[in-house]
């Protein structure tokens, strides 16, 4: 409000400045006429002051707001991304308005902030100079709007065009920025190396960056001659106006302090408006493309949580099994009598993934009971992880449910459901995080709440005195760890727990697969849930490690549900039961005697397996 009302009164002083000034040169002592001309120079200084301060709060104040405006967005992206269900992450129009959202995100809403002020700065300031200006003459005020509408509707025009190219550059925008990635990430190091794939990811880039530097090149030559032709007419608008000016001044209706401050009233009142204008046309402009953040921000669930009333609540959920059996500090609940529903049991389960034509899995009815530990094997693509992402609500069945202890999964809570359930996916996450905060993620309650840092691990797993000493770590961790053959592992690391994995941090130590493997076990361990399901949980591991591993998680499973997917049926031998899935169907079950004996699809498979080994 300030910077738009201190310009008027500079002009005013201007004005007075000019009229004394030669008020002074036609008298005959124009140096008696100094003193008071001293004083309206301190004015002007003060009033040339007060501007320079406004300006250096204006541009802090500004700052200050664009980086809160920018965390707070960055908040609402974060928050909507882990909100959303797995079905958006394998839907390619989902990373289209992802990318739409993110690329908007970081400098939009800043803008918009930033517009806004503007706008409310040279309104005011346009109020005053129009009153001016008025003051002189109703022409003037005409003029001075006449010369600024055309710059309006162009920079509208091109705002929209702009928009509907944007959405049309998503698709190679992001095919760019994934080869920027493969050629600057370690993900294909590698193969890039070893193949000699850099020159043709290298072209590949530069094609599609062309193709999309070209039409942005044209858009805005398109724009700027636009542009040009209506500023071309605002500049000749100024000089009309000074030409209108200057006849009334020779005219005696104005004094030559009056034509300074009406020339220049009418030049920053021109500015006024055009900037006005300008930010009322990039309020516009964003708005458009703050249409795909809030787009990606109102996604719909598809996964919906229960209604409060048919939730069961919690105490049917934790019964016999939710005990985490086995780590220290959780003790097993008892049953006092199960129920024939007790455990987990799918009931005539399809399912079919959006946009899929065909149902990955069909009609599957299959109950595990309480401390038993199933199998699921089959060829690839027969839909063993498929069964797991329905346990875990990741997706919901097209048709029939699945239930836990006779509750339907579809009446608990997400979250609560996944606090009971352990998974370790074959395509595991290595963090690179401190191996203590890897394997602690599968109990993040036991990490501080005021967030992770590879370089400040909780008090409870530091080392003493910057040695390997494990004696204060905390014994769940620690427990974890051996169960899965991890803690040696991370003993031979420089600063033990406390050793950030992965490279992409300073003092970073890599693991091998194998290794990444032991600590990704270890978190799912950890976690007190009262299902635990291993997905492929030993592909990377010797065969002496995986015998260790598998026997200490028949061990952990006691009293608790255990799933394991795995191609190695050597892996599966000591199961209660197994589930053979062919085609999204079960094709056979038993323990691995039986299905051996039975001569079918099991006894081909493990027959085949074992005869690489005579």
């Amino acid at each position: 409000m300030v910077q738009g009302v201190l310009p008027v009164l500079s002009l005013y002083v201007l004005k007075v400045l000019v009229d004394r000034i030669a008020a002074g040169l036609a008298t005959s002592q124009p140096l008696a006429a100094f003193r008071e001309i001293i004083f309206w120079l301190l004015l002007a200084a003060a009033a040339m002051l007060a501007a320079d301060v406004c300006r250096s709060l204006a541009s802090w104040a500004a700052k200050a707001h664009g980086e809160l405006v920018q965390d707070y967005v960055s908040d609402l992206l974060h928050a909507k991304s882990v909100e959303v269900d797995l079905e958006y992450y394998e839907n390619a129009q989902f990373y289209n308005a992802l990318h739409r959202a993110q690329e908007q995100a970081a400098w939009r809403p800043m803008l918009i902030l930033t517009a806004v002020v503007q706008a409310g700065q040279n309104g005011i300031a346009l109020l005053a100079m129009t009153g001016l200006l008025l003051s002189l003459h109703w022409l003037m005020a005409i003029l001075l709007v006449a010369t600024a509408m055309p710059g309006l509707l162009v920079r509208l025009k091109y705002a929209r065009e702009l928009y509907v190219k944007q959405r049309e550059w998503t698709k190679p925008e992001r095919r760019a920025e994934y080869l920027h990635t493969l050629l600057i990430g370690p993900v294909a190091a590698k193969e890039i190396r070893l193949f000699n794939l850099g020159d043709f990811f290298r072209e590949r880039f530069r094609e599609l960056r062309r193709h999309i530097r070209e039409e942005k090149l044209d858009l805005a030559r398109k724009r700027s001659l636009a542009e040009l032709s209506t500023q071309a007419g605002a500049t000749l608008a100024v000089y009309a106006g000074l030409g209108f000016v200057a006849y009334r001044t020779l005219r005696g209706a104005v004094t030559l302090g009056g034509l300074v401050m009406y020339y220049q009233a009418f030049q920053r009142a021109q500015a006024s408006l055009w900037a006005l204008l300008v930010s009322l046309a990039e309020l516009y402009e964003h708005s458009l493309f703050l249409n795909d953040l809030n787009q990606f921000l109102s996604l719909p669930r598809t996964v919906p949580e229960p209604e409060l009333e048919g939730h069961k609540g919690g105490e049917e959920l934790q019964d016999e099994e939710t005990a985490a059996e086995g780590l220290p500090g959780h003790r097993t609940k008892r049953p006092q009598a199960q129920t024939r529903n007790a455990g987990l049991l799918f009931e005539n389960v399809t399912f079919t993934y959006p946009r899929c034509a065909h149902a990955v899995l069909r009609d599957i009815n299959l109950k595990i009971r309480p401390g038993e530990t199933i199998a699921l094997v089959g060829e690839n693509g027969a839909g063993k992880t498929t069964l797991v992402k329905l346990l875990c609500r990741l997706y919901d069945p097209t048709h029939g449910r699945i239930t836990l202890n006779g509750v339907d999964l579809r009446s608990i809570p997400v979250v609560e459901l996944r606090k009971q359930i352990s998974v370790l996916f074959q395509d595991f996450t290595r963090y690179n995080l401190t191996a203590c905060e890897n394997i602690a993620l599968g109990n993040v309650d036991l990490l501080p709440r005021s967030g992770l840092s590879p370089h400040q691990p909780p008090a409870s797993t530091r080392t003493q005195g910057g040695t390997n000493s494990l004696s204060t770590l905390d014994s769940q961790l620690f427990t974890a760890a051996q169960r899965a053959d991890a803690h040696e592992v991370i003993s031979r690391l420089p600063k033990g727990y406390e050793t950030t994995l992965g490279r992409q941090f300073e003092e970073g130590e890599e693991l091998s697969v194998g290794e990444w493997q032991k600590v990704a076990l270890a978190r799912a361990f950890l976690r007190p849930a009262s299902v635990v399901v291993l997905d492929e949980p030993t592909s990377a591991l010797d065969p002496i490690a995986e015998h260790m591993v598998l026997k200490r998680f028949c061990e952990l499973l006691e009293g608790r549900l255990g799933i394991i997917i795995s191609h190695r049926l050597s892996t599966v031998t000591q199961v209660d039961r197994i589930f053979v899935l062919r085609e999204g169907r079960i094709a056979e079950s038993g323990c691995h005697q039986e299905l051996v004996q039975r001569g079918g699809l099991y006894a081909r498979l493990f027959e085949t397996q074992a005869e690489r080994y005579r």
